[in-house]
């Protein structure tokens, strides 16, 4: 198990779809973002409520974690391929589909530039991710850690974690 000593949680947030399709986010680039990239930046929009004047950017990372990822994207991806070929494909859906890019759109949405990880999340609690921000925090790796769970087609959720 890990320790948490002087580790704090200070903001939190969660969403269902619902609430990130009726909120017409619309991040900047989003046309060659997938639903899943979109939904982890508005998670991370919703926890910092526009204002990430309380990070230091050098020493904040992030960690993101997914149970399904960008699954419809992956799917629409390859149903294009199927049956249109390879030149039907839709932008917005091939290049973003690694769970890599959503964290790498993150990092550059917020402008941090600390430690950060993507996590496969079977059990849709984020406990790989929230032991990784925990770890790096406890290395003093970073004085802050961003933690967004979300499913392209489910909830979505932010903590926000600072060593204190």
């Amino acid at each position: 198990m890990y320790h948490a000593k002087n580790i704090v949680m200070i903001n939190q947030v969660l969403f269902t779809d619902r609430d990130f399709q009726e909120s017409g986010f619309d991040p900047p680039n989003s046309r060659t973002m997938d639903v899943f990239t979109k939904k982890v930046l508005f998670t991370a929009d919703q926890l910092f409520n526009n204002d990430v004047s309380r990070i230091d950017p050098e020493k904040t990372g992030a960690a993101v974690c997914t149970r399904t990822g960008a699954f419809r994207s992956l799917k629409n991806t390859a149903n294009t391929i199927n049956t249109a070929g390879y030149q039907g494909i839709n932008p917005s859906f091939f290049p973003n589909v690694m769970l890599s890019t959503a964290l790498s759109h993150l990092t550059m949405y917020l402008h941090i530039n600390g430690p950060s990880c993507v996590f496969y999340d079977t059990d849709r609690h984020g406990k790989d991710g929230l032991h990784y921000c925990i770890v790096q925090l406890n290395l003093c790796n970073a004085d802050g850690m961003i933690l967004i769970c979300a499913d392209e087609d489910g909830w979505s959720a932010g903590k926000l974690l600072v060593r204190r």
